[in-house]
């Protein structure tokens, strides 16, 4: 139903994007907006069971693909609660790299990345829901506002370079 009413509101409407924001939960309501999406980007806290959790939307997202959204797809893994200078955080990073680069191609996350932008533990990005607020409104100079903004820059680089066609250079004939 999601996937539908997506579709009709794209044709009377101008969207760029429609975010979908999922409990972390494998139940109803996010294997809905699998079924609805094409895209996946995953916040991922750098620990040992949440790379537990993470095989599991993976294994979720593969079914999705095969039986229900052919077009569905992991865009990329967002490392939050990231505490720079933690081996525990550096571990995590280098287990899914190593994953990701082993990934048969015909995955949904065969062509994942780890967003560079890594949003770091920060009060504020806890406080500000209470106060029903954004961090860019609620503390827009803070460290989690910063991540966050870094990360929107990357993601829409990636969708620029994306979109915008190779130059092939063909050498002329002498």
């Amino acid at each position: 139903m999601l996937r539908d009413a997506l579709r009709k509101l794209a044709e009377t409407e101008a969207f760029d994007y429609v975010i979908m924001d999922c409990p972390p939960s494998l139940g109803v309501l996010t294997i809905n907006a699998l079924t609805a999406a094409t895209e996946v980007f995953i916040p991922l806290q750098p620990h040992f069971f949440a790379l537990q959790g993470l095989s599991k939307l993976l294994s979720t997202t593969a079914l999705v693909r095969s039986r229900l959204n052919r077009s569905l797809r992991v865009t990329g893994i967002m490392l939050c609660l990231y505490e720079t200078g933690t081996r525990l955080a550096a571990d995590v990073c280098d287990d899914l790299n190593d994953f990701l680069s082993r990934s048969d191609s015909d995955m949904p996350w065969a062509d994942a990345r780890i967003f560079e932008s890594k949003i770091r533990r920060n009060i504020k990005l806890a406080e500000a829901p209470s106060y029903g607020q954004s961090i860019f409104d609620y503390a827009e100079k803070c460290p989690g506002a910063e991540d966050y903004g870094n990360l929107v820059n990357e993601v829409l680089a990636m969708e620029q370079a994306a979109a915008v066609p190779s130059v092939v250079s063909l050498p002329r004939a002498a």
